[in-house]
């Protein structure tokens, strides 16, 4: 039998997972698919601020650590084999990671259980995934996705150096081709683009989730200014926290929330189940499921966050659906539009609202685009594609595979995110390990 190769986009939690996994069943004796990662960062580099790039590191993990790269440790695609490839995945696991490895810094494993089992910080994150990805002896191709394509039954990306990409965005130097029988996409996706605002020009009066972390000293730095953070989940969270937790400033912040609310994140038994276990989730009708997200991911501030505003004085909350913002100048700020005729006036912005995850289709080539379509029978769109994600978070009926799980909320709510890691990596290569 040919040895089948899948390839993965982004090297962040993911990826590290699905390599660990791989690791783990060739420990315990399965044949095992070729693996690349494409990332021209390198291993987490988001997580860990060292790129400015929807962090700076310093930020709590908003999920539990022990949520890590197997959890929920709970395999049932191996046979026989299910507790030899768990037992396993533990080498690959936090604990483990603050038990080995000598760069972890000063904490070790009893000095952490004994502070009370925090939160690390992103950056922290970000180190335990680079030692598991160390840990699982798989490289990180640095070169950058410029196409996807298909041939034959083949996925067949177009990639070059990163030092080929200028800022501009022009490609200049040799492409390469990487074939592979399965493609994983994975990461948030760009910021979603909001009418009015240009990220060449405008920051740092205006910024996004992205980029705010490149000009934040200027921004926290501002004194009597008003800043207005527009945005109800965990990007608002991050920038709002950072803000408050700044001592160089002296400014009011007006967060612009839908409802004019911040909510907290439930955090019950009863909510966190159904990420450790999907069984029962696909028995939620589709009101349930929009409700269930709502309360525990979509638009929610983590219970860390939320105590950090709770108790602040330069904090304001208030209702509005944002349409636009107009850039006035660097000294005199910018506008923000809502929905009903009004406006309010800010000394700066930060667009700090949801992700792009169908961004990758601009990749697409038109022989991809073409398959695709066929096996949604209609347009390439967010519901279609969610409509049609199968057990392996796959697009149904699409040869050759495309997994998708950040699109996959409809299979269990802890795919989008890194609640289920173990669960994901076992969804994903059970379609190559059993083709």
């Amino acid at each position: 039998m040919t040895l089948q190769h899948l390839i993965v986009i982004g090297a962040g939690p993911k990826a590290v997972s699905i390599a660990a996994k791989l690791e783990a069943l060739n420990r315990s004796g399965f044949t095992v698919p070729k693996l690349t990662v494409l990332d021209p960062n390198g291993v987490a580099a988001n997580w860990a601020g060292e790129i400015l790039e929807y962090t700076n590191g310093r930020q709590d993990l908003a999920t539990p650590p022990l949520k890590d790269v197997g959890f929920p440790y709970r395999s049932q695609a191996w046979g026989i084999s299910n507790e030899r490839v768990n037992s396993e995945m533990l080498s690959f696991g936090w604990q483990a990671y603050l038990v080995t490895d000598p760069r972890r810094g000063s904490e070790d494993f009893s000095s952490w259980v004994d502070r009370g089992m925090h939160n690390p910080s992103l950056k922290q994150w970000a180190k335990y995934l680079s030692w598991v990805a160390n840990e699982a002896q798989f490289p990180i191709d640095k070169r950058r996705v410029i196409k996807i394509g298909i041939s034959g039954r083949l996925w067949d990306l177009t990639v070059v150096e990163e030092s080929a990409t200028n800022q501009g965005g022009s490609i200049s130097g040799a492409e390469d081709h990487v074939l592979g029988d399965g493609l994983v996409i994975t990461g948030p996706g760009p910021i979603t683009p909001i009418s009015g605002y240009d990220d060449s020009r405008h920051p740092p009066t205006i910024t996004d989730a992205k980029n705010f972390w490149q000009h934040l000293n200027r921004i926290a730095s501002a004194r009597r200014q008003v800043i207005g953070v527009i945005g109800s989940g965990g990007a608002a969270a991050s920038v709002v926290s950072t803000l408050l937790k700044s001592t160089r400033g002296n400014f009011l912040i007006q967060l612009i929330t839908p409802d004019g609310v911040i909510y907290s994140r439930g955090e019950s038994y009863d909510e966190n189940r159904h990420y450790s276990d999907p069984q029962a989730w696909e028995e939620f009708g589709a009101d349930s499921r929009t409700k269930f997200l709502e309360h525990t991911a979509a638009g929610v501030f983590s219970l860390a966050d939320k105590r950090v505003m709770d108790v602040a004085p330069n904090l304001d909350t208030i209702a509005g659906s944002v349409s636009r913002v107009t850039f006035i100048n660097h000294d005199k700020g910018a506008m923000v539009y809502l929905k009903g005729a009004r406006r309010k006036h800010y000394d700066k912005i930060v667009v700090a609202w949801g992700f792009d995850a169908m961004d990758w289709q601009n990749l697409l080539d038109g022989t991809a685009m073409d398959r695709i379509a066929a096996a949604l029978h209609g347009p390439i769109e967010r519901e279609a594609i969610k409509d049609r994600i199968g057990n392996h978070l796959e697009i149904e009926g699409l040869a050759p595979w495309l997994h998708l799980p950040m699109l996959a909320d409809k299979k269990g709510p802890g795919f989008v995110g890194l609640m289920c890691l173990g669960l994901l990596s076992d969804r994903i290569l059970e379609a190559y390990v059993f083709p």
